[in-house]
């Protein structure tokens, strides 16, 4: 059950980072710098979460049910740093997209 909650939270945050940066570098008078600040707070949130899937659940197992054979969680852990750049570079270039583009006045009223 703990592993289920983890994971799912894991893919919340995966998924909802990007709506986020998204739509916070579309606010008018918010700089590329911002956008490229939640970028990063959402590629460490992406590590976070998916230490929290990867060890959480065996932090509440009693000691002796615990049984960690082969690579599995040290591999999901560098999947999961790869897949943290991968969010970066993706919110750095939407940040940019969208600090190039021409602003509407409406979406800031709309937003706050």
């Amino acid at each position: 059950m703990i592993r289920i909650i983890a994971i799912t939270l894991f893919v919340v945050v995966l998924f909802g980072g990007g709506f986020v940066v998204a739509r916070r570098a579309k606010i008018p008078n918010s700089s590329a710098a911002v956008a490229l600040g939640l970028g990063i707070l959402w590629s460490a949130a992406i590590i976070g979460f998916a230490v929290l899937a990867v060890y959480g659940p065996n932090e509440v197992i009693q000691p002796g049910e615990v049984d960690h054979r082969g690579y599995g969680s040290g591999l999901a852990i560098v999947g999961s740093v790869m897949l943290a750049l991968i969010a970066f570079v993706v919110s750095c270039i939407t940040a940019i997209r969208v600090a190039r583009s021409p602003r509407d006045p409406n979406i800031g009223a709309r937003l706050a």
